[in-house]
């Protein structure tokens, strides 16, 4: 019964980790429809949202066959409508997957069917992500013969119900991370989320506030927000300072005399 719960466990978190998957993905669908509407991005975005379009379709597709497979299994193993089925039955999964001309061959077929589909997407797809997808359809290292020869018997020979349940959803969630790789690729493509300043606050530091003559002055100044794509003109002492990398000025200057001084 303990073994069983933690199965049950590992699957409510791969379905919780899945819903969190899809909500990041409509955040970037959302992104290309911004990046759509601007005239700066919007031709890019035309481009790779059809893709990104693409790999959320293929994903949906493979899901809802894996969400199939599911329901057989609880079928198999007594449920009704997905419910109250015998969550240690040992034979439901091998029924449904592994007897002579059931689905598990089908089931890895499908997955690299999958995988080649967003291959196909863009050739820099597939060389971004040839070597990296989350998806393994090599057979299970194991003692027995029958699992190094037969992918689907490694994983759903004689595996409780709910286990094999569980192992079904960790391939949904291989499939939901591998949509969001290729989705987020193409709008990275287009561009990175752009983030509107519309709040300003000037600063000014100095290395100190008491210099003896000789010594030297040295003035940080900027503003408080800052886009490298529209670098303010700092103008220290009438003179225009230009901006570092990380967009403060820095102006140097000898002091002499005594008394307080000004700088504008």
């Amino acid at each position: 019964a303990e073994i069983l719960n933690a199965f049950k466990t590992v699957d409510r978190t791969l379905l919780t980790a899945n819903a969190t998957i899809d909500e990041k993905n409509k955040a970037i669908f959302k992104s290309f429809d911004e990046k759509l509407k601007d005239p700066e991005t919007a031709e890019r975005a035309a481009k790779w949202k059809p893709k990104a379009d693409s790999a959320k379709m293929f994903a949906d597709q493979m899901y809802a066959y894996i969400e199939q497979l599911k329901a057989e299994i609880k079928t198999s193993a007594g449920g009704t409508n997905g419910q109250d089925f015998k969550e240690d039955d040992l034979e439901a999964a091998t029924r449904v997957l592994i007897e002579p001309g059931k689905k598990g061959e089908e089931f890895k077929n499908r997955l690299q069917q999958f995988k080649d589909q967003l291959f196909s997407i863009d050739p820099e797809i597939k060389t971004q992500f040839q070597n990296t997808l989350p998806i393994d359809l090599n057979p299970m290292k194991s003692n027995n013969e029958m699992s190094e020869k037969n992918w689907a018997y490694g994983y759903f020979h004689m595996t409780p119900a709910i286990a094999s349940i569980t192992i079904l959803s960790k391939f949904e969630n291989d499939v939901k991370n591998s949509e969001a790789m290729v989705v987020d690729f193409c709008h990275r493509k287009v561009g990175e989320v752009i983030v509107v300043y519309d709040a300003f606050q000037a600063f000014a530091g100095t290395n100190s506030q008491y210099l003896m003559p000789g010594q030297e002055l040295t003035i940080t100044a900027g503003i408080g927000a800052f886009n490298s794509a529209a670098k303010p003109t700092v103008t220290i002492d009438g003179a225009n300072v230009p901006l570092t990398d990380s967009g403060v000025a820095v102006y140097k200057t000898a002091v002499s005399g005594s008394g307080s001084k000004m700088v504008h």
